[in-house]
């Protein structure tokens, strides 16, 4: 034991695993060596890392959003974007988007279809059908019109019969007492007498409508619909079980009827196969809870139609076959912009949907390509998105492309919401938007949200040195990016880099003295002054400086004579055998399975909790023998410390080299 003003190790030179021993220098004279380690599993393999001057660079997002934590330097994704285009390699600001609040509005039932008759464009509204008659006017009055109390529009089907000498327009209001359908033909209203509906379809020839909850119906378009008669009974059939009503039909490419219910999906067995027009459920598996909101958006898009069941986006090929392809399967995203399509819309270069967060009430553009990626041996759709800011307090409810209103040779997406309220804008000609001399971009800031990065060492400390925004044409305050950024990720607000970036192809700015982050979040800024232009950032680099903690390891030369002698002159009990079997047996996992604690010569309190490394035996000489001695060279890897004093005696065991790297709130802790 330590003497009066003695300090363990006292009186060997160090205690490892309770047992003393007494060492012997590598060299005659040489101090004892100490080496700062990093751990393998703390070192990225990507090449774009150096540990002199690690840079993380996002040249292309192209991996789509919904990443929430980057697990290299260049996955490609983002966490998501408000407000933000960044589907192609030119990130840009969202459209610019224009929203309309009716004068009369069903604010109960919403917008749930739009349609165009002749060169009007008319929104299906509940109890109304609104008429556009400008890019602010959304009318009841002149060919819009009010179906009355109670009454609300639930589907329609514009038609051009053979029979007739006008297109019309078919609108659905239920199959309740007295919920006959309405046509529109020639600007005139005219509600049938005896008809109902609860959905229409099309398909080649045929025209199809639902109702008495589960009755499918169809008329030869050589005949007239608008004549009861044409709709016999020899033409109905029966679509699942009668507890179950029929929400939406649809047809593929190849004309086959797809019946939308609330327990299931339905079509009929083609003609010329036995029980031809025969009801059949062609996903029995898929019957979940019942939903009344089953199957209501949907989207023929390319060969394909797209819709949404039981709160998931399938894609049906020409074969029935049923893929999943929404942004709810993308298990990473953890971001505000998450939630379920509640309506979609293909255009000539994308799918285009409004998802709904229930948790925020707001609704978010989404975009996809029909681009795809492997995720743990899966494939998982690319979607892009917000485009937009949150549509707060609404839940998206109708999608349609059209070119009324647009300039020519373009067209416009227009939204319809649960509240009544319509938006739209214009759609780029060509993918790129910026190669597009008639698209606009909102004037309104846009927020691009990165992954949360680590930068490939999760339990270390980095410095953060600077950011270089890479673009094509930043210019002062008309088009600008700017950085924000969280070292605590649970900080309620972003803290501003103080710098706007707008010199155009490389501007680069350098963060504040000592902001260091073993995590961060990360989110840019785009804004413009004017419609006509938008930022063009191609790239962000962000450059760091890795600063472990310390963490050592010590090479040491135990001596392993017989009749070796302590500092206090004792001899040890222990012989040359039984200090190298005790020293094999600390690096044998089969005796041994963690730490053990280290106290070295330096007369201090100080444990360290280390694993040991066997290195071999040797010979070194022992100054208090007067001689060559058997030796053993271990090598002890510092796991973790404790018992800091920080004395001037601490630091002198490392070499001037070691503490050079180091500041000073780091020195302190030694």
């Amino acid at each position: 034991m330590p003497g009066p003003g003695r300090r363990a190790p006292w009186p060997f030179s160090m205690l490892l695993d309770d047992a003393g021993y007494m060492l012997l220098p590598p060299e005659r004279g040489a101090p004892l060596v100490a080496r700062n380690q990093i751990a393998l599993s703390d070192t990225p393999t990507n090449p774009k890392y150096s540990v002199e001057r690690p840079v993380t660079t996002y040249d292309t997002l192209s991996g789509g959003f919904g990443l929430l934590q980057q697990h290299d330097d260049q996955g490609g994704r983002y966490s998501h974007a408000l407000n933000v285009d960044a589907s192609t390699d030119i990130w840009q600001v969202g459209p610019e988007i224009t929203e309309v609040t009716p004068t009369t509005a069903d604010t109960t039932n919403g917008i749930s279809h739009f349609f165009e008759l002749g060169s009007t464009l008319y929104a299906l509204n509940g109890r109304y059908c609104l008429a556009r008659s400008s890019d602010s006017t959304w009318i009841v009055g002149g060919t819009g019109k009010d179906f009355g109390p109670g009454k609300a529009a639930v589907d329609v089907l514009v038609y051009y019969s053979n029979a007739d000498t006008a297109a019309s327009a078919l609108v659905a209001i239920g199959d309740a007492s007295g919920d006959y359908i309405w046509r529109l033909r020639s600007d005139t209203w005219t509600q049938h007498a005896s008809l109902q509906a609860l959905a229409f379809a099309r398909s080649g020839r045929d025209l199809y409508r639902a109702h008495s909850t589960n009755l499918v119906a169809k008329v030869d378009v050589n005949a007239d619909p608008w004549t009861a008669a044409n709709w016999g009974s020899a033409e109905s059939f029966r679509a699942g079980e009668k507890n179950s009503a029929v929400v939406r039909m649809a047809t593929n490419v190849n004309g086959t009827l797809l019946i939308f219910k609330t327990d299931g999906i339905y079509s009929l067995i083609p003609v010329g196969q036995d029980n031809a027009g025969d009801d059949i459920e062609i996903y029995p598996f898929l019957r979940l809870v019942p939903d009344s909101y089953n199957g209501r958006a949907f989207a023929p898009w390319g060969d394909d139609l797209y819709v949404t069941y039981a709160q998931q986006t399938a894609r049906i090929d020409p074969a029935n076959g049923r893929t999943p392809v929404g942004p709810e399967l993308i298990r990473t995203n953890a971001s505000a912009v998450r939630g379920h399509v509640t309506a979609m819309c293909g255009t000539d270069y994308a799918l285009y949907a409004l998802i709904y967060n229930v948790d925020d009430d707001a609704s978010y553009l989404m975009k996809f390509e029909d681009k795809w990626r492997e995720e743990d041996g899966a494939r998982v759709p690319i979607w892009h998105g917000s485009l937009t800011a949150a549509f707060s307090g609404k839940k998206g409810t109708a999608m349609h492309r059209s070119t009324i209103g647009a300039s020519t040779g373009h067209s416009r997406l227009y939204m319809g919401f649960d509240d009544g309220s319509i938006a739209y804008y214009q759609l780029s000609c060509v993918p790129q938007p910026v190669a597009c001399s008639a698209f606009r971009w909102s004037v309104a800031a846009g927020y691009l949200h990165f992954p949360r990065w680590y930068g490939g060492y999760l339990n270390e400390s980095k410095d953060l040195a600077a950011y270089t925004v890479a673009n094509n044409n930043l210019s002062g305050g008309s088009r600008y990016a700017q950085m924000g950024y969280k070292t605590d990720p649970t900080a309620a607000d972003f803290t501003a880099l103080s710098y706007t970036f707008s010199t155009a192809q490389r501007d680069r700015a350098r963060f504040p003295n000592g902001v260091a982050a073993t995590t961060l979040d990360q989110r840019m800024t785009l804004g413009n002054n004017a419609t006509t232009t938008t930022p063009q950032v191609t790239g962000l680099a962000l450059e760091f400086t890795v600063r472990p903690a310390p963490r050592f390891s010590y090479d040491l030369i135990v001596s392993a004579a017989d009749n070796l002698v302590a500092r206090d002159g004792r001899r040890l009990m222990q012989g040359q055998d039984e200090i190298r079997d005790a020293l094999k047996a600390l690096d044998d996992p089969a005796t041994q399975s963690g730490a053990v604690e280290l106290l070295l010569p330096d007369d201090e309190d100080y444990v360290r909790h280390v694993t040991v490394k066997y290195l071999g035996e040797t010979t070194g000489w022992d100054d208090r023998l007067g001689r060559p001695v058997q030796a053993i060279a271990i090598r002890c890897v510092e796991q973790s410390i404790e018992n800091v004093y920080g004395t001037h005696e601490r630091l002198m065991q490392h070499t001037h080299e070691v503490l050079m790297k180091y500041q000073h709130a780091q020195l302190q802790a030694l």
